[in-house]
C-alpha cells in the first residue's frame, strides 16, 4: 500500500504491549497526557520537553500525501450526551488521529475530519489486517462531534467474523454504549 514510516514501528511496539485498566485519574499536562492510566507508569517521556518532541513526531502521518497519522497511545473520552476519540499525549494532533488496540482482532480508535480521511482510515485498517482478516466484517462505531473547536467524527473499528465477506457496517452510537464496547474491546475510556 505505501511505505513503513518511523510511525510504524511506534505503532508496532504498541500492538504487543498488554491492554492495561481504564482508570484515570487527576489531569497533568506536564506528564504529556490529561490524565494517567494504571498500567502505563513510564511510558511516556515525565519531561514537557520530550512530550512536544513526541508530539511533532505523531504529526507526521502515515504516509506520503497522507492527512491521518498513527499515534502512539488514544482513548475514548465522554462527555454528557457525547464521546470522542482523543490523543493521549496533549502535545500531539487532536484530529486525522487513528490508535491500533493492542491484541489480535486489529480493533482501531479514530477521530477523523472529512470523508476523503475516512477513505484513508479505511486503507490504513485493511493495511494491518492479516489475510484472514480481510475478509472479516468491519462494524464501524461512529459519532460526530465538535470539541475544542474542531468539527470531527469519532470511529471505533471493529473487526468481526460475520458474513466472511468484507462487509462495513456505520452504526451512530451513543455514550451510553461505549462502556459495553470497552469491556469486548479493550480501549481505554475518560469522562471529561
Amino acid at each position: 500500500m505505501s511505505e513503513r514510516t518511523s510511525d510504524d514501528n511506534v505503532t508496532a511496539h504498541d500492538e504487543n504491549s498488554p491492554a492495561s485498566d481504564s482508570a484515570s485519574s487527576t489531569s497533568s499536562h506536564s506528564d504529556c497526557r490529561s490524565s494517567t492510566s494504571s498500567g502505563s507508569d513510564g511510558e511516556f517521556p515525565s519531561d514537557p520537553d520530550e512530550c512536544r518532541h513526541l508530539g511533532h513526531i505523531e504529526a507526521i502521518p502515515y504516509g506520503h500525501n497522507r492527512n491521518v497519522r498513527i499515534i502512539r497511545r488514544a482513548r475514548v473520552a465522554i462527555e454528557e450526551d457525547n464521546w470522542f476519540v482523543m490523543n493521549w499525549n496533549f502535545y500531539g494532533p487532536k484530529v486525522d488521529i487513528c490508535y491500533r488496540i493492542p491484541g489480535p482482532k486489529n480493533t482501531w480508535i479514530a477521530r477523523i475530519s472529512s470523508r476523503v480521511n475516512e477513505g484513508e482510515l479505511l486503507r490504513i485498517v485493511g493495511h494491518h489486517s492479516s489475510q484472514e482478516q480481510q475478509r472479516w466484517d468491519r462494524v464501524h462505531y461512529i459519532t460526530s462531534e465538535s470539541h475544542m473547536g474542531e468539527d470531527a467524527v469519532s470511529f471505533i473499528v471493529e473487526c468481526v467474523k460475520r458474513t466472511a465477506t468484507g462487509r462495513l457496517f456505520h452504526k451512530a452510537t451513543g455514550p451510553e454504549k461505549i462502556p459495553a464496547l470497552q469491556q469486548r474491546m479493550g480501549f481505554q475510556v475518560i469522562e471529561v
